[in-house]
């Protein structure tokens, strides 16, 4: 949506999300986690790094991550509506500066509750927004790849959420056995993916007047589980069944300011950008691009 303000445009982003509730296959009877362990094609060594949201991409994602609070109360409402009442354990993976680990240690106050993330400066903002809320007692935060969470017993976890991570895992099969065998028997997680996101074609052709032609996929690629089956079907597969699926909007500002409309509008390409820049092969980068995506934005 075009912003009405009168001085530097702060464009204003509706992105449509999913939100999938999905619960433990089986009952208190069944096999725990062996049989969907079991059934997954993860061969060990094929463990992918996970990309970090670390350093000044961390400060910058705080500014988006502020905005995405009306999806933080969709976990609660979710839990409550298939059950989940007073939960004992709670696992908030991809939890960023602390959301929504935070409001579900709120929401269920004998909850323990941990946040993880995969990069060590947003589990610092995690630390700090955890102590200024006055819940340390009940809430602890680590690093953790989502992928491999050694560190936590099998059926240990009554909940399991993630916000917007899932998305951002090179072996989406490996992240979601590892959260299948975390979880107790009868145990929910619930998920939210990007469905769209008008930044990410806007970029597309930013990279192409930078590289001259269309580029491949962004690195970090909110988009990663947008098709139909990108996420129910690999769900299935890891043990659990969906028992809700639900479609909304969140909108985003990318401020007033051309400086932070900038970072904030090139954050999944960032990384790229600077590394093209460091090869010196595309000429002078951050001018060619920042350019095209002044021109873009005022085309909003």
């Amino acid at each position: 949506h075009p912003s009405t303000r009168p001085a530097y445009p702060a464009p204003e982003i509706s992105s449509a999300h999913g939100f999938e509730p999905a619960r433990y296959k089986g009952d208190d009877e069944s096999p725990t986690h062996t049989t969907a362990t079991a059934s997954m094609s993860t061969p060990a060594g094929k463990h992918e790094s996970m990309p970090s949201f670390d350093g000044e991409i961390a400060k910058i994602y705080v500014k988006f991550f502020d905005q995405i609070m009306p999806s933080w109360k969709h976990h609660v409402a979710a839990l409550k509506a298939h059950g989940v009442t007073s939960p004992e354990n709670i696992l908030d993976i991809a939890s960023g500066p602390g959301q929504p680990g935070c409001l579900l240690a709120e929401t269920f106050p004998d909850a323990k509750v941990r946040c993880t993330d995969l990069a060590p400066d947003m589990v610092s903002q995690a630390e700090a927004r955890v102590k200024a809320l006055g819940i340390s007692g009940r809430v602890t935060c680590q690093v953790l790849d989502m992928q491999s969470m050694s560190g936590i017993s099998d059926a240990s976890m009554d909940v399991v959420t993630v916000s917007f991570g899932l998305m951002f895992a090179p072996n989406l099969a490996a992240a979601l056995s590892e959260i299948h065998r975390v979880l107790v028997p009868g145990g929910v997680m619930t998920a939210s993916v990007w469905l769209e996101m008008p930044m990410i074609p806007m970029l597309g052709k930013v990279m192409t007047k930078v590289l001259g032609h269309s580029p491949p996929p962004p690195p970090i690629n909110p988009l990663s589980l947008a098709a139909e089956e990108a996420l129910r079907i690999p769900l299935s597969d890891a043990g659990f069944d969906m028992v809700s699926d639900e479609k909304g909007t969140l909108d985003f500002s990318l401020g007033s300011d051309p400086e932070e409309s900038w970072k904030m509008g090139t954050l999944p390409v960032a990384s790229k950008l600077k590394e093209m820049e460091a090869e010196g092969k595309y000429g002078d980068v951050m001018s060619i691009a920042k350019q095209a995506f002044e021109e873009e934005v005022a085309s909003w």
